[in-house]
């Protein structure tokens, strides 16, 4: 499957929980990240949604840290 045949299926679903596409319009996420791979023409993606506040946020972004 092409990118754009993916974002295509994604974005057809009914904006409701729990699809892709409820989770992308939930308003108590704060942060995605994202990653793409391919090979020999196939793909492969995924997302990642998550929720900080300030207290979980670093001051370098290269700081790791567990509570």
């Amino acid at each position: 499957m092409y990118p754009s045949e993916a974002m295509a299926l994604f974005m057809d679903e009914p904006p409701c929980w729990p699809n892709h596409r409820g989770i992308i319009l939930d308003n108590d996420f704060t942060h995605t990240g994202a990653g793409a791979a391919a090979c020999r023409g196939d793909f492969i993606y995924t997302q990642l949604f998550a929720t900080f506040d300030e207290n979980d946020l670093r001051d370098d972004p290269n700081e790791f840290c567990v509570r």
